[in-house]
């Protein structure tokens, strides 16, 4: 039996996805991986910039910290290097929604289109060789919308929408 060897390339790490006949496996993303050794998806107390506002869980004082507004649309791979250029990543979907439902002060646009609110992308496999590769969007008039687009397919897909950093 032989084996195929797909290489799909998100953002600077990537995912391996080794293809049989028999079996498919793929490696969970690298950045998620590292970010969260490095502890990016700990909560922490209010250390947000004039840009960012406070998003406290459960009345109490930690939380993480998001940006107001949104920033100009981009393609997933872009928005999400900005965001760790920045020290931070883009928002995960329960983040985005608890934010929405529970607004600090300070927060808006948070239902007037989609937005990027995920760091992971998902493989949907139609059949080798097509592929598919989707990241989740929120917000989309309400804040429990959501959705995902395309960013990377076996034809092509360069979708592109606004997003805010976290942290």
């Amino acid at each position: 039996m032989s084996k195929r060897y797909l290489f799909l390339l998100l953002s600077a790490w990537g995912v391996f996805l080794e293809t049989s006949a028999s079996a498919q496996q793929v490696t969970m993303d690298m950045w998620t991986s590292e970010a969260r050794r490095l502890g990016a998806y700990t909560t922490h107390t209010n250390n947000c910039s004039g840009t960012e506002v406070f998003v406290p869980i459960g009345g109490s004082s930690r939380g993480f910290c998001m940006e107001m507004t949104t920033r100009t649309s981009a393609t997933w791979d872009d928005a999400r290097e900005v965001c760790i250029a920045a020290g931070g990543r883009l928002p995960e979907p329960m983040e985005f929604k608890f934010a929405c439902k529970n607004p600090p002060s300070g927060l808006i646009n948070m239902t007037s289109g989609p937005q990027w609110a995920s760091n992971q992308a998902t493989l949907i496999i139609t059949g080798i060789p097509q592929y598919t590769l989707v990241a989740a969007l929120m917000g989309n008039g309400s804040c429990v919308y959501g959705d995902w687009a395309l960013i990377a397919a076996s034809y092509s897909a360069d979708n592109s929408f606004p997003y805010r950093c976290v942290k």
